[in-house]
């Protein structure tokens, strides 16, 4: 009988022990578990393995969003040509059947070509690239920070759009992907551009010239450009986020570092003590610091 008693005495006592030990850690997890939660509803799925096609990507929420940002800086809204969207769709698809990521196609032509095709006559025309975005809004975002993007997208030469969507389901070898193609246009039969203007642009591009409708010019691929969740996200307009949010996390590190260094050895033998002694200054900072590294992943790609 007696020994029964003991058994149920420690018993009774074993979830005290434990909840004692590591009750104090239970606020931690909880809070780098919402972080975890909160970057990842900037991309809406996880990149790369897992991610789906931009279902949420459509030729009129991509001109919303375009126009959103041309009317933000005083520019005209664009309007939809229908042979920009027969020569954009034309690209996207040439993209994903032939499994390429450039302006120029694998037989080194030139983006223009596929505008040529739909017999578009234009005074200037330019093209962006996308893939890896789920929405229509992280997709202009992206563009608006690059330069060479953002000139095409605020361009004020330009006076109609066309878009292209294409779906595969390994692209270049990055999974299921959408391809995104935006064509600029201003045609033949709009009030003549000064001869200042360059009639084809795209990522880097000099101001060169051009006939109405010619396509035989050398061009300078841009460089592929990654988008982070941040700059994606409706704060990425912000100017210098990422520089703030990682000096902020960066100063926090080393607030942490410098402040507890001496500690360490204590840290890890009593974690508890410290946990339940500094919980809401520490838990912040490491909890900031997990969202700033969620931020800075890769979203999509842009050209």
């Amino acid at each position: 009988m007696p020994l029964k008693h003991h058994r149920h005495q420690q018993h009774k006592k074993h979830p005290k022990h434990y909840a004692k030990v590591y009750w104090p850690y239970m606020p931690l997890l909880l809070i780098m578990g919402l972080s975890l939660l909160i970057g990842q509803s900037f991309v809406a799925r996880s990149q790369r393995d897992v991610l789906s096609y931009a279902t949420e990507v459509s030729r009129n929420s991509l001109l919303d969003e375009t126009n959103q940002a041309r009317t933000s800086n005083s520019l005209n809204e664009l309007t939809i040509d229908t042979k920009l969207n027969k020569a954009a769709q034309a690209k996207a698809d040439d993209m994903v059947s032939r499994n390429y990521w450039s302006h120029t196609t694998p037989d080194d032509e030139a983006p223009w070509v596929f505008v040529d095709e739909v017999n578009y006559s234009y005074q200037k025309v330019g093209e962006n690239l996308a893939y890896g975005f789920v929405t229509s809004g992280e997709t202009v975002r992206g563009w608006m920070q690059s330069t060479s993007h953002r000139q095409n997208i605020l361009d004020s030469a330009y006076t109609e759009i066309g878009f292209g969507i294409a779906s595969s389901p390994d692209y270049i070898g990055n999974g299921q992907q959408t391809v995104i193609v935006a064509l600029y246009g201003r045609p033949a039969s709009a009030i003549r551009l000064p001869a200042s203007f360059s009639s084809l642009s795209f990522g880097v591009i000099s101001p060169n010239e051009q006939p109405v409708n010619s396509s035989d010019r050398i061009i300078s691929e841009p460089a592929v450009m990654s988008v982070s969740k941040v700059h994606a996200s409706s704060i990425g307009t912000i100017p210098g986020i990422s520089f703030i949010l990682g000096l902020i996390a960066g100063a926090g590190l080393v607030f942490l570092i410098i402040r507890h260094s001496i500690k360490l050895k204590r840290l890890i033998k009593d974690g508890e003590r410290f946990v339940v002694k500094h919980p809401v200054l520490d838990l912040t900072i490491v909890s900031f610091v997990v969202l700033v590294a969620l931020l800075s992943q890769s979203v999509g790609y842009i050209r």
